[in-house]
């Protein structure tokens, strides 16, 4: 062979990936296009080691089965179906397909140079210190000296063309096949490329490409876009490899064009329920949210079963009442209570404060016994009265309101007759509560619910609690005829504005919050 032949051998190759000992060791080999390097492509003086003159192996059994398969062809590491890099350790003719293919990344090391284990990166990929990458193997014990022997005089015994591999099958054999080359014969002398093919009619089996040591009928198949074993197609007999699970689960041919493919899985999305494992992590519908329908006490929910939620039904609303619960399922609760008119005695207030009695019968001692009595009482935050009274007997009016806590120097700016030393409970007052409140977006307001120096509590009631009606004494007289310009405000006046609001279809009232002459201006709750 020509220096120039051989050259072009070296240069004209097809790139494969492979990691030469699995995780942490990626190298990139070729193969090359000219076929396997043997011992007489190595140049002058080079010559193979005499396997004769290396140690005996004392291994039982071939290389192949008893060192390569189990420690190098393992759960994902240069198997046949789990090619790490596209290095296969684990199928027939180790030996042979090995042989020429080189790891460019580690200064064009050859993997097998036939006849020269020392020149073989694979057998330096055994030794303490290879050189260049990790010691092979890594997931399993190191060779020892004897099995490092073992595999040198594997590789010093191999001739392409002349010897077969260890444990390979009669189609793998290459020379030796039932149609390979007889020396001097036609056929023999026609095999240029050495590999015991040759092209000449007489051979029952013809090569077809002599000029490629690896190309012969019954070849190894390798990803290089040539067809090595000459059955008239290119890369075949390649697995689909598979990556991912779920919706991410992808296959995709491992050889495409002469090169090995990476499989790349689908991106994961949210897992929602159809039955699909759409996050990719193994679970399907995992984490999903129940679907609910309904709000309050109709509220229900229903969870992913089987890759469905089934039909989501509503429960039954009933009349809203005031229980802290939205009983008629509109998203609102203890709505439409407004007010509720209560009946106590005297006796019951003053248990609450103790100055108010069938005596004072209403006043500041009186407006605190209310609020507490109300307060807690169903929906109701506070109340007012008495809106009527006789002997023990005393009716109040139960409200929800918002107390604001104040003073009466804050009040006295709403009306300065309301200043907690002329005035602590009266119309002057009842006019600044009702400016108070007006003045922070409320319709009107009552108290002083709790009163004590310059402090003063007072309620505050919003639109559709409560409508502000004008109205005069002469017509609240009619209601009741203590209430007059005369009194102007009281327990008459409480019981004539009462029955005043009642009679236009609220629950009760309060007041007068303005008045001046004979007009009043009332507050009327709602029920």
């Amino acid at each position: 062979m020509t220096s120039a032949s051989l050259l072009l051998r070296l240069f004209a190759t097809v790139t494969l990936l492979t990691t030469f000992g699995c995780s942490g060791d990626a190298t990139e080999v070729v193969r090359d296009d000219a076929g396997d390097l043997g011992f007489e492509d190595l140049g002058p003086g080079a010559q193979p080691v005499d396997a004769a003159s290396l140690p005996p192996c004392t291994l039982a059994g071939d290389v192949e089965a008893t060192l390569l398969r189990p420690r190098c062809a393992t759960s994902g590491c240069h198997t046949a179906l789990d090619l790490a890099g596209g290095l296969d350790l684990q199928s027939p003719s180790i030996r042979s397909r090995l042989s020429g293919t080189r790891a460019l990344t580690c200064a064009g090391q050859t993997l097998l140079v036939p006849g020269r284990p020392d020149e073989s990166y694979l057998v330096a990929k055994l030794l303490p210190r290879p050189g260049c990458g990790a010691v092979m193997p890594l997931n399993a014990a190191a060779f020892t000296a004897d099995e490092v022997a073992c595999v040198r005089r594997w590789v010093a015994e191999h001739r392409p063309g002349v010897d077969a591999d260890a444990g390979a099958s009669t189609s793998d054999l290459g020379p030796r096949d039932a149609g390979a080359a007889e020396a001097s014969t036609p056929c023999a002398e026609s095999d240029r490329d050495g590999d015991g093919f040759g092209t000449d009619r007489s051979c029952a089996t013809r090569d077809c490409d002599d000029t490629n040591l690896s190309i012969y009928p019954g070849a190894t198949e390798a990803c290089n876009g040539l067809d090595d074993d000459c059955n008239g197609r290119v890369d075949d007999g390649f697995v689909t490899a598979a990556c991912g699970v779920g919706a991410c689960r992808r296959e995709a041919p491992l050889c495409v064009n002469g090169r090995f493919q990476a499989c790349t899985p689908a991106t994961p999305s949210v897992e929602v329920c159809d039955g699909v494992d759409n996050d990719c992590d193994g679970e399907v519908d995992e984490g999903v949210a129940p679907m609910r329908c309904g709000m309050g006490r109709c509220e229900r929910t229903v969870m992913c079963a089987g890759g469905r939620f089934a039909a989501c039904v509503p429960g039954a609303a009933s009349a809203e009442v005031c229980d802290g619960v939205d009983n008629d399922c509109d998203g609102q609760v203890d709505e439409n209570f407004r007010a509720a008119v209560e009946q106590t005695s005297y006796t019951q207030l003053a248990m609450r404060h103790d100055g108010c009695n069938q005596t004072s019968r209403s006043g500041p001692a009186c407006n605190a016994a209310i609020n507490r009595f109300c307060n807690g009482r169903g929906c109701a935050t506070t109340g007012f009265g008495p809106v009527e009274n006789s002997g023990d007997v005393s009716v109040v009016t139960c409200v929800r309101g918002a107390t604001q806590n104040t003073s009466y120097t804050e009040l006295a700016r709403a009306h300065d007759g309301c200043n907690g030393s002329s005035q602590r409970m009266g119309p002057e007052c009842n006019a600044a509560i009702h400016r108070y409140c007006a003045g922070r977006g409320f319709v009107s307001g009552f108290g002083p619910l709790e009163n004590s120096g310059d402090f003063a509590a007072v309620s505050c009631l919003s639109a559709g609690a409560a409508t502000l009606v004008n109205t005069r004494y002469s017509e609240l007289s009619g209601s009741h005829a203590g209430c007059t310009q005369g009194v102007r405000w009281g327990p008459d006046c409480n019981a004539a504005i009462h029955r005043f609001c009642a009679g236009r279809g609220f629950a009760s009232g309060f007041g007068p919050v303005e008045n001046n002459g004979d007009f009043a201006a009332v507050v009327c709750v709602s029920r």
